[in-house]
C-alpha cells in the first residue's frame, strides 16, 4: 500500500490525524519500528509506525486516519503468533497499554467480552476467582 505519508520521529498521533487524537502516541523512530518488525514466527516486516491508542474513541479515530493514507492497521498482541499476523507494514496498534480490561463478566452464559490488549494470565485469574476455567487453543 503506497502512501504520501510523511512521519516526523516521535510523532504524537495527534500530528498524524486531520484533527487532535487526545492522549494516543504514534511513533516511527528507527529502533521502535525494528522491534516491532518481527515476532515468534519467521518472517520480518517493517511497519511505517506503532501507534498506542488509549481508548476505543482513539483507536476509532487512529482507524480513520491510516484508512484515509491507504495504512494498513495491524493490531498487535503480545507478538507470540506464528503466522505472522502481528506483523504490518502499516501502523501497528499495540493494543497492550491501556486497552486491557474485561468488560463485563456473565457467568451464567460463561462469557467475558474483553478489550483487545488484557493478557491472558490476567483473564484467567478473573475467570479463577469467578470459579470458571479458561481453555487454551
Amino acid at each position: 500500500m503506497a502512501s504520501s505519508l510523511t512521519l516526523p520521529a516521535c510523532a504524537p498521533l495527534a500530528e498524524l490525524a486531520a484533527g487532535r487524537i487526545p492522549s494516543g502516541k504514534l511513533l516511527t523512530r528507527a529502533e521502535l519500528c525494528t522491534a516491532y518488525s518481527t515476532a515468534a514466527c519467521l518472517y520480518k516486516v517493517m511497519p511505517t509506525a506503532v501507534a498506542y491508542p488509549t481508548d476505543a474513541a482513539n483507536f476509532r479515530e487512529l482507524l480513520q486516519q491510516t484508512i484515509s493514507r491507504d495504512l494498513a492497521l495491524t493490531a498487535r498482541g503480545g507478538g507470540s503468533g506464528l503466522v505472522g499476523n502481528a506483523l504490518g507494514r502499516g501502523v501497528i496498534f499495540d493494543c497492550r497499554g491501556a486497552m486491557r480490561k474485561i468488560i463485563r463478566s456473565d457467568e451464567a452464559a460463561k462469557t467475558a467480552p474483553v478489550a483487545p490488549g488484557i493478557f491472558l494470565g490476567q483473564f484467567k485469574r478473573d475467570r479463577r476467582k469467578r470459579g470458571l476455567g479458561f481453555p487454551g487453543d
